[in-house]
């Protein structure tokens, strides 16, 4: 029996989300039925990158797991430390002979073990993630089948680790991203609801806020103060009032300035319109004041004195004050709202190619025999458009493309979703409808949480250059185009005609399916969303037909030109020269 099926169970652990202790007492468990006389362990690198602890280990005894659980890794810290330490493996085929174990050898005699060799566990990035282990309670040194077991047992646990770890990240940069856009939002109604109660609060003020009205004659002395403008003077009742001046009322300063005023208003028969004036009152407390004084003249034009009306505009004043304050705060706030936007739309933006693969990898980019090409253009900050590449080996090649429902934060989280899925299902990449499969259920498990509405369409090309053959799987997204040069032809990419594939994340494990085309030198492969498809005004539509015909009068030009005469096409059409949708175009040329 092979070891890949005897760690079947392994992958169906992994597969079926158990945790990490889980998947790695089954890996374990499974070693050692393959290896009768073997125990096995493994250890995790702790966050400091220092320390080893425990991951699994069944039948070890617990008070050697004890004992090596925090270990210090280092270049003679035993077999696992030292692989930790080194990146390599460690081979102890006699624990009682080795150096790295002179301080360990009477934990190991009294474990009754005689050989340890250990496997380095490599995230894919070549980061030590932990070890794996073989222990034999006899002196032994590994053959080469053995090595090739700890080799892939180590792989498969990296495998399990690496993706865990990712789930891990992947829900904790969601929660945060959701936390901090909840919070902002938050922030945001807070702010403009106390925004709009202070706007209505001093509306009704103004509305509400009882006028003073006073006349005076030509000396200033009162002649009429109504209630408004006694209270404000201090005075209880019109009599006091009426006859006297502001210097009764007022400190000398304050009232000479309003005896200037006055004498101004009188002598040059011109109105003081909506002066402010700051003023103390009797009660020592300062208040603003909207003040309009007019001349106020006899039935035969004689001058008789002049007319005033006063409004306090204190808590209007204080208000503005506020408001700006408030304006201020939200300014500084939606600031900080564009920069997080900003760095959003950077990352989003690292997680797109920013170079090809060769293909061979040793050939340099002029000389490989695919080339690829794309274009990307998002409407908004954050865009629900992907696209990747990347090789599967020497001669084949993936190439990716998805468009989540919608915009914004949401469709962009989406799409660091799908990024982070896809590099945990590269081992069934070969496979296009298994490896949409692998997607769509890692989605479903993501977005079927209750009042989640939103799927994401997707292709994906397998391209064999050894078979001279494409291979292709959909889902519910626009079919590529196949661009035969030499047979000047564009046709699309078909599906199996009798069913169309739902979009990924709509149906639980729902089984896509596949088909193959051939290929020849020269031919060009164009992905593809539906944000190419623009709608005029008038309700025209540039629809697949026309995508075809504005190809194939381009076909003979290099695939960068194409690409662009593309978007200016679509550009004209739409009339006003904008894209009302994420547009994404990739295109791979076969060299001829």
């Amino acid at each position: 029996m092979s070891q890949v099926v005897t760690y079947r169970k392994v992958l169906q652990y992994l597969a079926a989300g158990a945790s990490l202790r889980e998947v790695l007492e089954e890996l374990t468990l499974t070693a050692q039925r393959f290896r009768p006389h073997m125990l096995c362990s493994v250890l995790l690198l702790d966050e400091s990158g220092e320390h080893l602890l425990r991951g699994a280990a069944p039948d070890l005894p617990e008070f050697y797991n004890d004992a090596i659980n925090g270990l210090a890794i280092g270049a003679t810290a035993g077999s696992c430390g030292a692989a930790a330490f080194l990146a390599e493996r460690v081979i102890a085929a006699d624990v009682m002979q080795h150096p790295n174990w002179a301080p360990y050898r009477e934990l190991a005699a009294k474990a009754g073990l005689r050989a340890c060799w250990s496997q380095p566990i490599l995230s894919s990035a070549a980061k030590v993630l932990g070890t794996f282990a073989m222990y034999y309670r006899e002196p032994r040194e590994p053959d080469s089948e053995d090595i090739e077991f700890i080799d892939t047992s180590a792989q498969l646990a990296g495998v399990a680790i690496e993706l865990k770890h990712s789930e891990g990240a992947l829900v904790k940069a969601r929660d945060e991203l959701e936390r901090r856009v909840e919070e902002r939002t938050r922030a945001l109604e807070s702010v403009n609801g106390e925004l709009e109660d202070k706007r209505r609060l001093l509306q009704t003020l103004i509305d509400l806020l009882p006028s003073r009205i006073f006349v005076k004659d030509t000396d200033s002395r009162f002649l009429l103060s109504n209630r408004a403008h006694q209270e404000r003077l201090g005075a209880s009742t019109s009599e006091g009032v009426v006859g006297q001046d502001l210097f009764s009322f007022l400190s000398p300063e304050r009232a000479t300035q309003s005896r200037a005023d006055d004498e101004r208003v009188m002598t040059s028969n011109e109105p003081l319109l909506n002066r402010e004036v700051r003023d103390v009152g009797p009660d020592g407390a300062t208040r603003w004041f909207l003040t309009t004084k007019v001349p106020w003249h006899g039935r035969r034009g004689q001058l008789r004195g002049l007319v005033g009306v006063s409004h306090d505009i204190t808590k209007r004043k204080l208000a503005e004050e506020e408001l700006e304050r408030v304006a201020a705060e939200l300014r500084a706030k939606n600031q900080e709202m564009e920069a997080d936007l900003a760095m959003a739309r950077e990352i989003q933006h690292a997680c797109l190619p920013h170079q090809y693969p060769h293909f061979p990898s040793s050939a340099p980019a002029e000389d490989s025999q695919l080339r690829f090409f794309h274009r990307y253009r998002p409407t908004t900050t954050l865009a629900g458009d992907f696209f990747d590449v990347f090789p599967l080996s020497e001669k084949s090649a993936g190439v990716f493309i998805c468009d989540v429902m919608g915009h914004g934060v949401r469709a962009s989280l989406v799409t660091t979703l799908v990024r982070g899925l896809m590099v945990e299902r590269m081992q069934v990449a070969e496979d296009p409808a298994a490896f949409l499969m692998e997607l769509n259920r890692g989605l479903w498990s993501i977005l079927r949480q209750p009042g989640s509405v939103i799927f994401v369409t997707a292709s994906y090309l397998v391209i064999d250059l050894e078979a001279r053959e494409v291979r292709a799987a959909n889902a519910g997204h626009p079919s590529p185009l196949h661009v035969h040069r030499k047979a000047q032809v564009v046709d699309l990419i078909h599906t199996n005609q009798r069913r169309h594939d739902p979009a990924l994340g709509v149906i639980e494990s729902f089984k896509y399916s596949s088909w193959t085309q051939p290929l020849s030198e020269g031919d060009l492969l164009l992905l593809y969303t539906d944000g190419i498809f623009q709608r005029t005004a008038d309700g025209r539509t540039f629809d697949q037909d026309d995508l075809i015909q504005a190809i194939s009068g381009r076909m003979h030009l290099p695939p960068d030109e194409v690409l662009d005469g593309l978007l200016d096409r679509v550009s004209e059409y739409s009339g006003d020269g904008e894209f009302s949708d994420d547009v994404c175009l990739v295109g791979v040329e076969l060299a001829p």
